[in-house]
């Protein structure tokens, strides 16, 4: 599973906030998927029950 930098969002009253700092976290390859087909668009992934945004475009660095 790649590492990959996110953020995490919420969602209240139609506005997404941030929930704390970037994370670099796992991704499985369709999660992955989901989030570069909304072309770095806040996106919900099913399997972690949250939204996620890509940080950038880079994995992240060991």
């Amino acid at each position: 599973m790649p590492k990959v930098r996110v953020q995490q969002f919420h969602e209240t009253d139609d506005e997404f906030h941030e929930l704390g700092g970037l994370q670099v976290i796992d991704l499985t390859e369709a999660e992955l998927a989901a989030l570069q087909d909304h072309d770095g668009e806040i996106t919900w992934l099913e399997s972690r029950r949250g939204y996620f945004g890509l940080a950038d475009e880079e994995y992240a660095k060991e």
